[in-house]
Parts: C-alpha cells; structure tokens; sequence
C-alpha cells in the first residue's frame, strides 16, 4: 500500500460525528483534539466517531452546515417537527 503523509493546519481542529452505526447522532466542533468528541459517553449513546480535519476559522459555519445537513438527534433535541435522524 501507498501512504501519503499529509500535514494539517492544525491537527487538534476538526469536525466531529458521534454516530450510532450509519446515524449521525450529534456534530460537534474543537480545537482540542480528540479529548472533546469522546468526553460526550457520559450523556450520548454513540459507538463511533469520525472526523473531518479543517482550519480553525471554519469551524463555526461547518458545525452549523453538517447540523442542518444531518438534523442529528442531540443537535435538535427539544425541537419541535423536527426531521428523522439521515445516515452519514
């Protein structure tokens, strides 16, 4: 196999979906690394967790994108009419 060696603005900084199988649960944003997305299995039921690298003055206006994109559960808990859960 072929590796390709890549370097990141910043690795720490990222996009992230806890998901339930092929259900995206919840995305989040940070700048901490993986320490953020998995601090959530105290109050979220997910059983993996992907990740999309991208520059820290993006991250704001991808959460909100993926958010609506993906209408996850935890993201819209409480929101009336709120859409089914889509698979990523």
């Amino acid at each position: 196999p072929e590796y390709v060696h890549m370097t990141l603005p910043n690795p720490d900084c990222f996009i992230y979906f806890l998901c339930q199988g092929d259900v995206v649960v919840y995305v989040g944003q940070t700048h901490s690394g993986l320490y953020r997305p998995y601090s959530h299995h105290k109050d979220k039921q997910f059983d993996n967790v992907k990740i999309i690298p991208c520059k820290l003055n993006e991250l704001d206006a991808l959460e909100r994108h993926f958010i609506e994109k993906y209408q996850a559960h935890y993201n819209i808990v409480g929101v009336k009419g709120a859409p089914k859960l889509k698979a990523l």
